[in-house]
């Protein structure tokens, strides 16, 4: 037995649903990077971990010598069109 619906209805579920899904993924991402907000005094002292890279970023520290590496070289690929970067990494993959 099934429940006959108008369309407008059907159509009015379906657009709560999938903007239930996008808030939900937009939350799930924001959460995902919270923890450089976040103090490690052990580590950072009074920083936050992001404001604490920075500094040794900033700093030329050995400890962030291969960050800053891996971002020079990042910021070459920033912007190669996407079918670039993907040919360099599945040749990489291979």
């Amino acid at each position: 037995m099934t429940i006959d619906f108008p369309i407008w209805i059907k159509f009015i579920l379906g657009v709560l649903g999938f903007l239930y899904v996008i808030y939900y993924l937009l939350k799930i991402e924001k959460n995902k990077f919270k923890c450089f907000d976040k103090q490690f005094v052990q580590l950072t002292g009074a920083l936050t971990l992001d404001k604490y890279m920075e500094k040794l970023k900033s700093e030329n520290h050995t400890k962030t010598a291969s960050l800053v590496d891996m971002d020079a070289s990042l910021n070459k690929l920033k912007n190669l069109p996407t079918a670039r970067l993907e040919r360099c990494f599945a040749g990489c993959a291979g």
